[in-house]
């Protein structure tokens, strides 16, 4: 509870607002709460000077409220879940401001560092209005915790933060274009649902997670996501507003489209730029929505029998070059 001023060395995330931080708890990264700071200082004479990896790293978890803020309207169409208007639009103005700024953000200009700087103080000033990290964490952030929480374990981290929510981000958007190109058997969805085998998740997730396992078994005990009655209750609600959400899943922009603002602005774009090879990727489709409680698209997927089967299709086309420019 210590008064605290931030002098801004680089600008790589946005936690400098933020009234949270996250703790490595019992071997998984642990989101909490945090007194915010008081003032916070970023001098773009500083940021100019800042190795540029960590600029184009504060850029790319930017990016990544494109598919949290997608999240959000996904929880309040399917689960009711409270949606604030005004911190959305919020979120959504510091991401359409950085991304006209993409080519400029490379040449260190500092003006593009400051709207950068700026963006990433709003983001975590939108964490700290609503209470927590709704606003600017969604799927993207879990394959990163689920990275960070691997790389811990293997004693070698993949890549910075925002660097990993960028190619995650790609990641999501790309699954969200193969989702639109299902025609969804909702019975399917149900038989799927109801083939849920407690434990033999618990067995994938203690190989899966290792020594974070135990924290993620807690978690679901508590938020009780995969058990069959919710799915249920989730896939009946996806039927009935089904086009409502197709509606929303549409308004993201491509994955072409982002991955080449994010090549512009200096940004990893594909999983194998940061060592992750196909078993990973599927591996974190799959597994990652568990590191947190929170309602995204994986759920959505998930819920529909899908993830796996989509999850697949996008590592197909990585390797085939699909989403070449």
């Amino acid at each position: 509870r210590l008064p605290s001023f931030t002098v801004a060395t680089a600008a790589p995330m946005d936690g400098f607002a933020a009234s949270i931080g996250v703790m490595n708890v019992n071997n998984l990264k642990t989101t909490m709460q945090a007194k915010n700071t008081e003032v916070i200082i970023g001098d773009t004479d500083i940021l100019e000077n800042a190795p540029y990896r960590m600029s184009a790293a504060g850029f790319g978890d930017l990016i990544g409220k494109i598919t949290c803020i997608n999240d959000w309207e996904l929880s309040r169409i399917v689960n009711g879940e409270h949606y604030c208007e005004r911190i959305a639009a919020l979120v959504k103005n510091c991401v359409n401001t950085v991304l006209a700024e993409s080519r400029l953000l490379k040449q260190r200009d500092a003006q593009a560092l400051g709207k950068v700087m700026n963006g990433l103080v709003l983001s975590g000033t939108a964490i700290s209005l609503y209470g927590d990290s709704r606003p600017a964490s969604g799927a993207e952030h879990h394959m990163s915790h689920y990275w960070e929480t691997i790389g811990d374990q293997r004693g070698t981290p993949f890549a910075m933060h925002g660097e990993q929510v960028a190619v995650a981000t790609v990641l999501i958007l790309m699954l969200i274009e193969e989702l639109l190109e299902e025609t969804v058997d909702f019975e399917k969805a149900r038989q799927h649902a109801l083939s849920f085998n407690k434990e033999k998740w618990e067995k994938e997730i203690r190989c899966v997670y290792g020594s974070a396992a135990q924290e993620i078994i807690k978690l679901e005990e508590k938020a009780k996501k995969n058990d069959p009655q919710k799915q249920l209750e989730r896939i009946e609600t996806m039927q009935s507003n089904w086009e409502e959400i197709r509606a929303q899943l549409e308004t993201v922009p491509s994955s072409k489209m982002l991955k080449n603002a994010l090549i512009e602005a200096g940004c990893p774009t594909t999983p194998a730029e940061i060592g992750i090879d196909r078993e990973l990727l599927i591996k974190t489709f799959v597994y990652c929505k568990e590191v947190r409680a929170r309602y995204t698209v994986l759920q959505t997927v998930y819920d529909l029998g899908l993830l796996e089967t989509l999850a697949n299709k996008v590592a197909d086309k990585l390797e085939n070059g699909s989403l070449a420019r």
